[in-house]
C-alpha cells in the first residue's frame, strides 16, 4: 500500500494525524515508535515520512539511518524524510540530516499553515 504521509512521533501523533487528514484529506498513518514505522515500511510506501528525533525504543537518527540502509540495499529511490524536533538545530543535527538525506528539519512548535503549504506541493507533484 503506498500512503502519502508516515507520521512516526511518540507524542501527540494522533492530533498531528487527524489536522493533515482533515486539512488536506490525504491518506495519513501515525506510529508512535520507530520499531512500528521500520515493521510499517516492510510491507508499505510512504510519499512522505515525518520523523521525530526523540522517541523511546529507537531515536529518530536511528530510525532515519535503517530507513536509508533499506533503501540502498532493496536499490530503492530514496523516500523524502522530514525531521521533527523540539531540540535547538545544532551543526551535529545539521550535519546528520545532510548526510543521510533529510529534505527538512521542523522544529516544535509547528508553524502549521507552512507546513500544510509545503506538504500540498509536495503530494501534487509526486
Amino acid at each position: 500500500m503506498n500512503i502519502d504521509v508516515l507520521v512516526v512521533d511518540n507524542e501527540n501523533v494522533e492530533l498531528f494525524v487527524e489536522w493533515l487528514q482533515q486539512s488536506l484529506k490525504l491518506n495519513v498513518i501515525g506510529v508512535r515508535s520507530g520499531i512500528l514505522a521500520l515493521k510499517f515500511l516492510e510491507s508499505n510506501t510512504a510519499t512522505l515520512t515525518m520523523i521525530d528525533l526523540a522517541m523511546a525504543e529507537m531515536d529518530g537518527i536511528t530510525l532515519l539511518r535503517a530507513i536509508r540502509a533499506r533503501e540502498f540495499h532493496g536499490a530503492k529511490e530514496p523516500s523524502e524524510i522530514w525531521i521533527i524536533t523540539g531540540q535547538a538545530l545544532d551543526t551535529r543535527l545539521l550535519a546528520i540530516a545532510s548526510d543521510f538525506g533529510v529534505h527538512k528539519l521542523l522544529q516544535k512548535p509547528f508553524d502549521f499553515p507552512a507546513i500544510e503549504d509545503e506538504i500540498r506541493s509536495l503530494i501534487l507533484t509526486k
